[in-house]
């Protein structure tokens, strides 16, 4: 009788574990064949954040659990290469010291972290061989270079500078700067070479200031000017070439440029102010003929990905699909962000 009941109890486990193993215990193993973009929801004081992962339809294929507070944020992207995410997990909104980059395979959701030992980072960029951060204490900005085979970690400091924004691309890491000098704020783009040296530092306080969006194409760097030099709404984007070290500028129809991204021969923009609750617009730049076309939206934009023909807007708890035609956009899909905790917001978007 006794081992009758072994043999039930045994039999119920495996059926148990049968069901887990085919339909999945919790939902981080759907399938994600048809996973199109991402939504990073977190918490500023718990450390209970999650990756949000819909179809091209926005339809929620599943869920991440990641285990950090306050991971990401609207002024910075999250970064991509190789179907791997790289994100930086703040920590404790009133503490961000939690001081290391968290990497995330998007096709199987393993985990990596990297220890950096710098605290507030905020921007992050990566190449093949390693993980690059900024972050400013005290007045000082820091560009923290971390190779992903042993994580040792190199660091040059940038005094009484705030680094908003880093970029690399063929072995240099360029570096968007923000320095009072007498009684006005002056904006540069600072490059580095593979040792973190300091080569060269432009003054681009012509073009604007608030430099938290910049991708790069083709040797050029692309870079948008949500404030202008008089300290007022900007209008512009610059492209900086990397060979000739020269710089030209788009001028827009509408202010406050801010996010960045490239769909064929178009540079797609979209217009924000940060902490706004205005509405935005996309901007279409066809970088052959140089024609702009504008088409405002009726919510704001704080952030945006480009999958295929469709452009992916976050804003607060919604997300927007809008499909880019021969004619323009045109909106296809809307819905309200169903987060999983009170108090969570979102912090990024990004495209699979």
């Amino acid at each position: 009788m006794q081992d009758s009941k072994i043999r039930m109890m045994l039999l119920t486990v495996a059926v148990i574990l049968a069901i887990c193993l085919t339909a999945g215990c919790g939902r981080e193993h759907a399938d994600l064949e048809k996973a199109c973009v991402g939504i990073i929801e977190t918490n500023g004081y718990k450390k209970k954040s999650s990756l949000l992962i819909y179809d091209d339809n926005l339809t929620r294929l599943t869920d991440v659990p990641v285990k950090y507070a306050s991971v990401g944020s609207i002024f910075y992207n999250p970064f991509v290469d190789q179907q791997e995410l790289y994100v930086i997990p703040q920590g404790s909104a009133d503490k961000k010291d939690e001081k290391k980059v968290l990497q995330i395979n998007l096709t199987d959701f393993k985990k990596k972290t990297y220890d950096i030992d710098q605290p507030a980072m905020n921007d992050i960029c990566s190449d093949e061989a390693y993980i690059y951060t900024c972050n400013t204490l005290n007045g000082d900005s820091y560009i923290n270079k971390c190779r992903k085979e042993n994580q040792s970690v190199k660091m040059q400091s940038v005094a009484q500078m705030y680094i908003s924004k880093i970029v690399c691309a063929d072995g240099k890491i360029y570096a968007f700067g923000t320095k009072k000098v007498e009684h006005a704020f002056r904006s540069y783009l600072l490059i580095f070479d593979e040792e973190l040296q300091l080569t060269d530092q432009i003054d681009i306080s012509e073009c604007g200031s608030s430099h938290y969006k910049a991708i790069v194409r083709d040797g050029n760097l692309f870079f948008s000017n949500n404030i202008d030099s008089n300290e007022e709404s900007g209008n512009t984007v610059s492209i900086f070439s990397m060979k000739d070290k020269t710089i030209d500028t788009i001028t827009l129809n509408q202010n406050s440029p801010w996010d960045l991204a490239l769909f064929q021969d178009y540079l797609v923009v979209s217009h924000y102010t940060p902490g706004s609750q205005g509405n935005g617009c996309i901007s279409l730049y066809n970088l052959n003929t140089h024609e702009v076309s504008g088409y405002p939206l009726d919510h704001a934009a704080e952030q945006m990905a480009i999958k295929e023909n469709n452009i992916y807007i976050l804003a607060e708890k919604c997300l927007y699909q809008y499909k880019i035609t021969k004619t323009g956009i045109e909106l296809t899909k809307e819905i309200q962000i169903d987060l999983l905790r009170d108090g969570d917001y979102c912090s990024g978007i990004f495209a699979y």
